[in-house]
C-alpha cells in the first residue's frame, strides 16, 4: 500500500488476538506517517461479526498513544479518543445497527468529517454509505478455515 512515499503490507495472516493487535499498531503507525488532508482520514473496517475489527482498532489506538480500554461502540455507535499525534482525535464508529448516513446526524458527524485532525475508523460502513464518507483505506478481515484471519488493506484513490 502506498500513499506519498509511505508503504504498508497489503496482506497479513493473523494467528491470534495479539497478532491482530500488533498489525493494528503497525497500521496506526503507518497512518501517523501520512499528512493531514482537507477533512478527516477515514478507514473502513470490513469483516463478519467476530472477525477482529475492534481488536485491530485496539492496536491502532495504541499507535496513537491511547491507553484507554477499547471496546466496540455497537450500542453507543461512536467513541472519541484524544491522541498524542498530529491527528488529535481517533473516532471509532460501529454502524452495524444503522440503516443510513442520517442516523449519524445526532452525533455531529458533519463536524467530525470536516476535521482534518481526526482519523475515523468505521465498522459496517456499507450501512451508512454516503458521498460524504470517502475512506482512504479499506481493511478487510476474513476468517480462514485454519482459525487464522486474513487481513488485507487497500488504499483507495
Amino acid at each position: 500500500m502506498k500513499e506519498k512515499g509511505a508503504s504498508f503490507p497489503k496482506s497479513f495472516v493473523s494467528s491470534s488476538t495479539e497478532d491482530t493487535i500488533e498489525f493494528g499498531k503497525k497500521f496506526g503507525f503507518f497512518i501517523n506517517t501520512l499528512p493531514t488532508t482537507k477533512g478527516a482520514r477515514i478507514v473502513s473496517l470490513c469483516g463478519d461479526l467476530g472477525a477482529g475489527k475492534t481488536t485491530l482498532t485496539k492496536g491502532v489506538a495504541l499507535a496513537f498513544g491511547i491507553k484507554k480500554k477499547i471496546t466496540s461502540p455497537t450500542f453507543v455507535l461512536m467513541k472519541r479518543f484524544p491522541t498524542k499525534t498530529h491527528y488529535s482525535t481517533l473516532v471509532h464508529i460501529d454502524a452495524y445497527r444503522l440503516s443510513s448516513f442520517k442516523d449519524l446526524h445526532s452525533l455531529e458527524i458533519e463536524k467530525i468529517l470536516n476535521d482534518s485532525h481526526s482519523i475515523i475508523l468505521i465498522e459496517w460502513i456499507k450501512n451508512i454509505s454516503s458521498k460524504k464518507i470517502k475512506p482512504f483505506c479499506v481493511v478487510t478481515l476474513k476468517h480462514k478455515k485454519d482459525r487464522t484471519r486474513l487481513i488485507t488493506t487497500k488504499i483507495k484513490k
